[in-house]
């Protein structure tokens, strides 16, 4: 019997299968993600149409975490965010980058609101220098990035495997606390990342 051999089979067998339930976290996670968008998407393009979410160079994607949806594109250097859900009573909320804000925006009015803002941005925010807007860029697909590092990270966190090894008594107690340090430093990185955003426009 080659002891060392049995060992590392079933410490192998052990590792895919944590490796495999993380997958499947990380891969639910994104399946929920991509249902909550497209409900989204059912109600923006009911109201929005794809012509005009073409001109506005439009895109939609979701808040780490919370499988919260949201459109938004940039103007004039200026990025503009579009919410639909229960926290805006049932209606549209609008937010840029100038600290302008509006929610309970009703369907039919938002169309109107978008413009008469954007021409008002138009007037108060110049084009914005190249570089400042590929720093943007980069900053924004840093935040993507980052996203997803946290996404299979906190798989790993939830996951029934990482709490048994936490449990073993010849392991370090602060095990949970560690990983838990990871995930609050990475959204601390990524709220640093946004703050640095908005000072460089």
């Amino acid at each position: 019997m080659n002891l060392e051999q049995l060992i590392d089979e079933a410490y192998n067998k052990y590792q895919a299968q944590l490796k495999a339930k993380a997958e499947a976290q990380v891969a639910f996670e994104k399946k929920e993600v991509e249902k909550a968008i497209a409900l989204f998407r059912s109600y923006f393009d009911a109201v929005v149409s794809q012509e005009l979410q073409q001109a506005l160079g439009i895109k939609v994607c979701a808040i780490y975490q919370e499988h919260q949806p949201y459109a938004f594109f940039e103007y004039r250097g200026v990025q503009v965010v579009i919410r639909y859900g229960p926290y805006n009573g049932g209606e549209w909320g609008v937010k840029d980058d100038l600290d302008q804000y509006l929610d309970h925006i009703p369907s039919e009015k938002l169309i109107d609101y978008l413009l008469t803002r954007l021409g008002e941005i138009r007037l108060i925010k110049t084009t914005e220098p190249e570089s400042k807007i590929i720093e943007q860029a980069a900053s924004f697909e840093m935040l993507q990035k980052f996203n997803q590092f946290y996404i299979e990270i906190q798989a790993i966190a939830q996951s029934e495997e990482w709490q048994k090894l936490c449990e073993k008594k010849h392991n370090d107690p602060e095990m949970k606390t560690h990983l838990g340090d990871v995930l609050h430093y990475l959204g601390e990185v990524m709220d640093c990342v946004e703050v640095k955003a908005k000072q460089d426009e």
